[in-house]
């Protein structure tokens, strides 16, 4: 595993270090634009972004400069509880969010699950767009259309939901654990948005009239979390 790690602060780079096994390597940048060509060229298995070089920023493209053409899952760490900063890591297509406190296990697992996702294919983030079934998702504008063509029915979903259906149409076939969702979503606990996830997911449902006809669902399984499937 070698892994590119953007701080400037030399004691997180050696805490996360110490989170993952002695014969994983690490390679240290002050800033993501210095390193843009590396990523593309896939030198790195991924990327760990600290989220603290981000807070001040306007938007995700001033959040983390430099990584538009990535070829490398990418995890936010040191995030903060702020629902703005989520958002702005979500528009940048990160792969993890890790927030604080900071948890050396789960770094490291996060990391492996990201790197995981993304070699199996389930992780498709930088295209603004995606389809499945029926339907047509546009991460611009946060659109989704029901039908191909200029015929197509456009489908209202808040940008809470959209991000939720974004996220789980950018995982095929892939089960996101509700914690997943919770973390990524609303930067908190799956213990106190579980009721609000689950609401999330039935007003998807319905405003998508997701059925055996349309050719999607969202399937959700105990212990699991959610999965869509399509046709």
């Amino acid at each position: 595993m070698n892994l590119a790690v953007v701080t400037r602060d030399n004691n997180v780079f050696h805490f996360v270090r110490s989170c993952f096994p002695e014969d994983c390597q690490f390679t240290r940048f002050d800033q993501s634009a210095a390193m843009a060509p590396a990523l593309s060229n896939r030198e790195f298995s991924g990327l760990l972004f600290d989220a603290n070089l981000g807070q001040e920023a306007q938007g995700a493209q001033d959040t983390f400069p430099g990584l538009e053409n990535r070829r490398v899952p990418l995890i936010v760490f040191r995030a903060p509880r702020q629902p703005h900063f989520t958002i702005r890591s979500i528009e940048a297509s990160a792969d993890e969010i890790v927030l604080l406190p900071l948890d050396a296990s789960e770094l490291y697992l996060r990391t492996l699950h990201a790197l995981k996702r993304f070699r199996d294919g389930a992780s498709e983030p930088r295209d603004p767009e995606l389809s499945f079934a029926n339907y047509r998702l546009d991460r611009r504008g946060e659109k989704v259309t029901l039908g191909d063509g200029p015929s197509g029915t456009a489908v209202h979903l808040t940008s809470r939901e959209f991000a939720i259906l974004w996220a789980l149409s950018a995982a095929p076939g892939h089960y996101l654990s509700r914690q997943q969702i919770a973390s990524t979503i609303w930067a908190s606990h799956e213990d106190r948005v579980g009721r609000t996830l689950e609401q999330h997911i039935y007003k998807i449902r319905k405003k998508m009239k997701m059925s055996a006809e349309s050719g999607a669902r969202i399937r959700s399984v105990y212990a699991r979390g959610y999965q869509l499937e399509s046709n």
